[in-house]
């Protein structure tokens, strides 16, 4: 009988440790996941010389989509559609997200846009 239960309690043991492990090997991902998730984020956008170009909403939803609105997607110089798309953890404490849009005629195409977000430490540096 105390044979049965020895091989009881460590099959118990061995499924916790090995519950465990996959849990700490998960949790820098829920971290970023939980930090990140259902919020939005407006960004300004610059073009090369540094000016003004737009401002973007960046949201992130807790399904891992991403959704992105533009000020200057309706015109007067180029004419395209939100972005939609997807976004994991980077396994660190930022996150990666890859978004397709659409562009109307006269230049109709498809584009995609990557997307990397690192949050700013206290002192506000990267």
């Amino acid at each position: 009988m105390k044979r049965a239960s020895f091989s009881v309690t460590a099959g118990i043991f061995s499924f916790l440790a090995a519950m465990g492990t996959v849990v700490l090997q998960h949790a820098p991902y829920a971290a970023a996941g939980e930090r990140f998730h259902d919020a939005s984020y407006v960004t300004t956008i610059k073009d090369s010389g540094g000016n003004f170009a737009s401002r973007r909403v960046i949201t992130l939803h807790a399904d891992h989509t991403v959704s992105v609105i533009d000020s200057g997607q309706g015109g007067p110089t180029f004419f395209f559609s939100s972005q939609l798309g997807s976004w994991k953890p980077d396994g660190k404490s930022g996150l990666v997200a890859r978004t397709i849009d659409f562009d109307y005629p006269p230049n109709a195409d498809v584009a995609r846009l990557d997307y990397r977000a690192i949050p700013l430490t206290a002192g506000g540096q990267l």
